[in-house]
């Protein structure tokens, strides 16, 4: 019967909800890349190819597992579903590559999350973060007490942290709604969605889902003629 090897090859898993962190995914896989290098392990891949994930939609090439656009609090998604696939049938993966914790999940139960974390350790994976490393876990021994304290507690403040973000968001979309400012979705009856400057100056009326990212300018709700 084959066992995992011990140091074999790497891979990486991120998750971003809209790509708003401090670290792009292209710094996280400089840190795999570097990683991978001091633990002496296999690895393949670069921050120019997770970009060219994020353009196409993709949520796998080479070594990479990315879920963008995907809330942490979800546990099925297509770059975590093929990352758990790999490793159950690769026994040559021996280390998982997560930047952060939250990375992983912000999970309304840390417990959801911490079960997550050890199916990877039962398959014989040592999982580096940036901050740390767990080992895999060994057959017919109870894991660390004092990490599995230290998952909770990051774990914990990784979704409360999810919940105050959601609040700011909440609180911001009311802020640009008052001022006129569009929030999403379909302007309400009588009123058409137009690009304006920063001053409120109209610019030109927006087709129907049209998107504009132009600096300096903003998508607002403004009343049709004839319904002033």
């Amino acid at each position: 019967m084959k066992t995992r090897s011990e140091k074999g090859s790497a891979l990486f898993y991120t998750r971003d909800s809209g790509g708003k962190h401090e670290m792009t995914p292209g710094e996280y896989v400089n840190w795999a890349r570097k990683t991978s290098q001091k633990l002496a392990v296999k690895f393949q891949g670069t921050p120019e190819t997770i970009d060219k994930m994020i353009r196409s939609g993709k949520a796998v090439e080479d070594d990479l597992y990315l879920d963008f656009g995907v809330k942490g609090n979800t546990f099925v998604r297509e770059g975590l579903d093929a990352l758990k696939d790999r490793i159950k049938r690769d026994l040559e993966v021996s280390h998982l590559l997560i930047p952060r914790r939250d990375r992983l999940s912000r999970p309304d139960d840390p417990v959801d999350a911490l079960v997550l974390e050890r199916e990877f350790s039962s398959l014989g994976i040592t999982l580096v973060f940036m901050d740390r490393i767990v080992p895999p876990l060994t057959r017919g021994k109870r894991p660390e007490f004092v990490e599995q304290i230290v998952a909770m507690i990051d774990y914990h403040q990784s979704g409360d942290d999810r919940r105050k973000l959601s609040e700011k968001m909440i609180h911001a979309q009311i802020a640009l709604a008052k001022r006129g400012y569009s929030t999403g979705g379909r302007p309400c009856y009588g009123f058409k969605r137009c690009l304006v400057c920063e001053d409120g100056t109209k610019v030109r009326d927006l087709e129907d889902g049209e998107i504009v990212r132009l600096a300096g300018h903003h998508v607002a709700w403004l009343p049709e003629e004839g319904n002033v």
